[in-house]
């Protein structure tokens, strides 16, 4: 389930809940994921330059093991330009799952969206 609420053409609101049962023999046979997240899209910086935002804070539980955690993503994008940035982090706030406690990457991004020629 993902409803989310949008506060105005450029912000939402969002909860995700997600519920995964393992069919394989191995662990993890239960897993279940409680999110809420915010997104602030294609915010103006100047006349070319747009940037979008997505933070969440989300609870992660996974057989017997769970936590709390804080993730955004944040891309930088400019009009009339196919090929933009983005990055994501992951910070572990309280959790007993294995896994390193910060995540972080940078991604370069291509729209294939747009039809860009010249003119």
């Amino acid at each position: 389930m993902a409803p989310t609420y949008k506060i105005s053409p450029r912000s939402s609101l969002g909860i995700y809940f997600l519920n995964g049962n393992g069919i394989n023999p191995y662990p993890p046979d239960h897993t279940y994921f409680l999110g809420v997240t915010w997104s602030l899209s294609n915010f103006p910086l100047s006349e070319t330059l747009r940037f979008a935002m997505t933070p969440q804070v989300y609870y992660l539980k996974v057989d017997q093991n769970d936590g709390y955690y804080g993730t955004s993503t944040f891309t930088l994008t400019k009009t009339d330009f196919p090929i933009g940035l983005q990055s994501t982090i992951n910070q572990k706030i309280k959790s007993t799952i294995d896994g390193d406690d910060f995540v972080w990457n940078l991604s370069l991004i291509y729209n294939f969206a747009n039809d860009y020629r010249k003119q």
